[in-house]
């Protein structure tokens, strides 16, 4: 049961990331 909820954590979490490097992408910030 706590590895589904670490991963269900992680997966949230790596989303969360991968949408904020997505709104620097489109807003155009040096994010290389």
């Amino acid at each position: 049961m706590t590895e589904e909820g670490g991963s269900r954590r992680r997966f949230l979490a790596g989303v969360a990331t991968a949408g904020a490097a997505a709104v620097a992408g489109c807003s155009g910030l040096p994010f290389t």
